[in-house]
């Protein structure tokens, strides 16, 4: 058998010899693309997988929050039956005791003879208090409640808000700069004025300035000095009568309470 000779050119074996130079070039090109490839396809599952996680704990929070509103809902109904309970349960026992009374009809009339006497007290008591003070009960328990709650003696700061204003929150003094029961001056106190035109809130006010200006109910100069203060207290203002009409007032309230 016979062979036949190949031969190449020139230019054929250069690119013959140029394709076995460029092989590992080739080579790492596809290694690259590869790499490439295949971390593109690692983000990708990492992001598909965080977007799963994300969507779970929504849904876990979501869950959990409905849970919650359940458990929140069911003790509120219990709460609601509870108080029913004890509700139904006073009931019955002011039926049982309207029972006896009803099988008893002199401790009935004893009852309602002392219900009338006691409340016509209660009503003269009022009046008594309200013809010396020009406060009405409700609005002076409210003074009074907070001065206790600060440690004040309820008689200075009720007489304090009778002598500002008769505790009339709709009261301005000062042309203009005064305001409410205590009488705030807004020149001095520019982000009271609202507060000033609330009955509670101006009691609390006048409270606390108290306190800070030494107000001791067991010491009376300390009283006389905080009360004066809530005037003024400059060396050059002459307003010694402040106090002392302040101090009458309290007097005159402790009386009226007593009646």
């Amino acid at each position: 058998m016979k062979t036949k000779n190949v031969f190449l050119t020139g230019g054929a074996l250069m690119a013959l010899v140029s394709l076995f130079a460029s092989a590992p070039a080739i080579a790492n090109t596809v290694n690259s693309i590869r790499e490439e490839f295949l971390l593109n396809s690692l983000k990708e599952f990492h992001t598909k997988a965080q977007d799963e996680l994300h969507q779970n704990n929504t849904d876990f929070r979501r869950i959990r929050l409905e849970k919650q509103q359940m458990i929140d809902t069911l003790e509120l109904e219990i709460a609601k039956i509870d108080e029913s309970v004890e509700r139904n349960k006073r009931l019955w026992d002011r039926h049982a005791e309207a029972i006896k009374l009803l099988e008893d009809p002199q401790k009935l009339h004893a009852l309602v003879q002392e219900n009338a006497k006691k409340t016509v007290a209660e009503a003269q008591e009022d009046l008594n208090f309200q013809a010396l003070t020009f406060i009405t009960p409700e609005r002076a328990k409210t003074v009074m409640r907070i001065a206790k709650n600060h440690n004040i003696i309820p008689e200075d700061l009720l007489a304090l808000c009778q002598q500002e204003s008769g505790c009339d929150d709709a009261a301005i003094g000062d042309n203009g700069n005064s305001f409410g029961a205590f009488q705030i001056n807004t020149l001095y106190h520019p982000d009271e004025k609202e507060c000033a035109k609330d009955l509670a809130c101006s009691a609390q006010w006048a409270s606390a300035r108290m306190l800070r200006l030494g107000y001791d109910k067991d010491n009376i100069n300390a009283r006389y000095h905080a009360i004066r203060c809530h005037n003024g207290c400059a060396k050059d203002i002459d307003n010694h009568w402040y106090p002392q009409s302040v101090l009458t007032k309290s007097n005159n309230i402790s009386k009226a309470l007593k009646l």
